[in-house]
């Protein structure tokens, strides 16, 4: 599906700012008769009032609405670039380039747009006798973040921050679900949604169709289309051979790392676990295969191990492949009893989202400050008590100096609670019609989730090998 080809102009009187597509538009203003700042929000189809006014900019599509000191800035997504095609809906996937802010309750902010827009006006646009608003500190930072090039959206607004399985099966679409916890968009486009959910069913519709609003996941999607050769002939069934056989095998091959929103901050500043159950750091990973009418999906996750704990101090040291935090020492920050609630939180979140998970814990045994975290996330993990979750501890950094990440590799498949358990736990496995329509043939019965104190945080872990 093509995207609707959007802009974002400003009307004068009344103050308003479109977004506009071919067919219809939004509009947004102030409620000049509120005590406090509100907005009227219309859809309505394109005409003659609406086409009126400034070309502010091109519009990817809106991100929402965020209040900052007491004025009201819809943030738009000013230019992307297309990185790939999202499977098996057939949307393009974007990468976030450039995002602006635009005050919708002030004149103040307009000439940081409209000096840079060949059709601008501003004597027509600003009040000379309001001050003009200096450049703002939060307005600058949150553009400097969400272009950093780290931000991807997709056509359909809740499709990317779900995985594949519940995107082709239409589950797990109330508030708390995988959209909201990989989407770092959702509390800005709440005002949004719920205008969009009030609208009659035909308007719904459109409203859809026009792909106004977007939900960013930040991280990392690469989508690549390759082709093997055909297999080889054989000899018993010469007879037997099509052109289907003799032709190369084409398929796709996508990687999602969708990076969780709910408990954000700077690598040493956020660790551990927070009082609702989220953890730092917290990644899931999807690899997903698209091969003729078959799909094929795998997903494992990684989060800071998920106590209370903080890490003070300045020194670093060597590990495999790079710099650790080793020198600053770790110190648990709660007792077993007062972390238990937020840990059986954590836990019981990831398997209304997974049947089971199968906890690898790659922390040293022999450093003091990743073997006391250890004994305290097992003694946490026997008080919550639930079969359908199982640790098992690997010690990455004192195998790696022993055999290297290769043989750390091999190691891995060998175990028999690792590469032993990928076979059980299954993948997600599907067939397309051509109308589209999805069988699920297997489900993934399990999720992977692995930890250690900071070695994850920057290099790639090596259990995607396992999966080869």
């Amino acid at each position: 599906m093509r995207r609707a080809e959007l802009s974002l102009g400003l009307i004068l009187k009344p103050r308003s700012f479109v977004i506009s597509s071919p067919t219809h538009a939004l509009l947004l203003r102030p409620f000049d008769k509120a005590p406090s700042k509100q907005l009227v929000v219309e859809f309505v189809q394109v005409n003659e009032s609406t086409e009126t006014g400034i070309k502010l900019a091109p519009c990817w599509g809106c991100l929402g609405l965020l209040e900052i000191e007491h004025e009201i800035f819809i943030l738009i997504v000013t230019h992307a670039t297309p990185v790939g095609i999202l499977q098996p809906s057939h949307e393009q996937i974007h990468r976030v380039v450039s995002v602006d802010l635009f005050c919708l309750t002030s004149a103040a902010f307009d000439y940081q747009h409209i000096f840079h827009h060949p059709t601008g006006n501003l004597s027509s646009s600003v009040d000379f006798d309001e001050p003009v608003a200096p450049d703002h500190p939060a307005l600058n930072g949150i553009k400097k973040i969400l272009s950093n090039g780290q931000f991807y959206f997709s056509t359909t607004a809740t499709d990317l921050p779900s995985r594949t399985e519940y995107r082709v099966t239409a589950e797990n679409r109330s508030e708390d679900d995988s959209s909201r916890r990989f989407s770092w968009n959702s509390f800005m486009l709440v005002g949004l949604n719920g205008f969009q959910n009030g609208l009659p069913v035909e308007s719904r519709i459109q409203f859809d169709l026009q792909n106004f609003l977007v939900s960013v996941i930040q991280g990392y999607v690469a989508t690549y289309e390759l082709k093997l050769p055909p297999p080889p002939p054989s000899t018993t069934n010469d007879n037997l051979l099509t052109d289907q056989l003799t032709e190369p095998i084409a398929f796709s091959i996508s990687l999602f790392s969708r990076l969780g929103s709910r408990r954000a901050g700077t690598r040493f500043n956020t660790r551990g676990i927070d009082d609702d159950g989220n953890v730092a750091n917290f990644v899931e990973s999807e690899t997903l295969i698209v091969s003729g009418s078959n799909l094929f999906s795998f997903v494992q996750i990684r989060g800071s191990v998920p106590l209370f704990f903080e890490q003070s101090g300045t020194g670093m040291t060597n590990v495999i492949g790079g710099l650790s935090g080793q020198g600053h020492r770790t110190q648990l920050t709660r007792t077993g009893v007062a972390t238990q609630p937020a840990f059986e939180r954590h836990f019981e979140d990831l398997l209304q989202q997974y049947p089971s998970v199968h906890i690898i814990n790659l922390m040293s045994n022999s450093r003091d400050g990743e073997s006391s975290l250890s004994q305290a996330y097992q003694q946490r993990l026997k008080a919550l008590a639930r079969d359908e979750v199982q640790m098992i501890n690997f010690d990455l950094h004192q195998r790696a100096k022993a055999v290297g990440l290769d043989g750390v590799r091999q190691q891995l498949k060998a175990d028999p609670m690792i590469g032993g358990q990928i076979e059980q736990m299954g993948s997600f496995l599907a067939t397309m019609s051509p109308e589209s329509e999805i069988e699920v043939v297997t489900r993934q019965d399990g999720v992977f989730r692995v930890n250690c104190l900071d070695w994850c945080d920057h290099h790639p872990s090596p259990l995607p090998q396992l999966f080869d």
